[in-house]
């Protein structure tokens, strides 16, 4: 196929403003992704689009203090991966 570019597992972004850490949470745009590696700002870097992370959630919603169950969906505002669904971008 002419147009295929890659499978999407793992993408190139740009460091956004301080950088990532490897392992670290993002979201570009509405893409959200893993640091695969550190990115520093500015630098391109990759993020893994797909798989299984142990990531830190803080168990809280828009109604309050809310544990986080196996299959919620996660989203992340502010830099912050909770169960927020009001404000945040969702993360999986």
């Amino acid at each position: 196929m002419k147009n295929f570019v890659q499978k999407g597992e793992v993408i190139d972004v740009v460091g956004p403003t301080g950088g990532l850490l490897s392992g670290a949470p993002a979201v570009f745009g509405v893409l959200p992704g893993v640091a695969v590696g550190n990115i520093a700002q500015g630098e391109k870097g990759s993020i893994a689009t797909r798989g299984v992370f142990n990531l830190s959630v803080t168990g809280v919603n828009n109604s309050g203090n809310s544990a986080v169950a196996f299959g919620d969906r996660i989203y992340m505002e502010a830099g912050v991966l909770n169960k927020d669904n009001v404000a945040g971008v969702s993360f999986g």
